[in-house]
């Protein structure tokens, strides 16, 4: 796959995750077969704030010199950050980080794709 389908599947993304949960009963969204599970709710809301991350995260690495990359706790975050919510506000989120994102990431020269953070945690 070249450099301008894989920007195409990434811009993409977003749309496709509020179309597969579009109309899905709660029940469905809210399922998990064991307890340890995500439910599809905890992990739009999980993408989503991955997608917060890697926003910062790639500002990081064009806009510093070997910035610190620091690791989260994913656990945490689901019990912490209300991951029982609406889904709304985190697919409007997750919409508008990525097209961000995919807009800086068309924009790079080959040259630009070598940078790197250090990463901790």
């Amino acid at each position: 796959m070249d450099r301008a389908q894989l920007l195409q599947e990434f811009s993409n993304g977003a749309q496709l995750i509020a179309q597969a949960v579009q109309g899905c009963p709660e029940g469905v969204i809210d399922f998990r077969k064991l307890e340890d599970d995500w439910s599809v709710r905890q992990i739009v809301h999980h993408v989503a704030d991955v997608e917060v991350g890697d926003a910062m995260r790639l500002r990081q690495m064009l806009g510093g010199d070997g910035p610190l990359i620091v690791a989260y706790d994913e656990e945490a975050w689901a019990a912490r950050l209300h991951y029982e919510r609406a889904l709304e506000s985190s697919l409007a989120l997750f919409g508008a980080l990525r097209a961000s994102n995919a807009s800086i990431l068309e924009r790079l020269r080959e040259a630009c794709m070598d940078g790197a953070g250090v990463a901790v945690g």
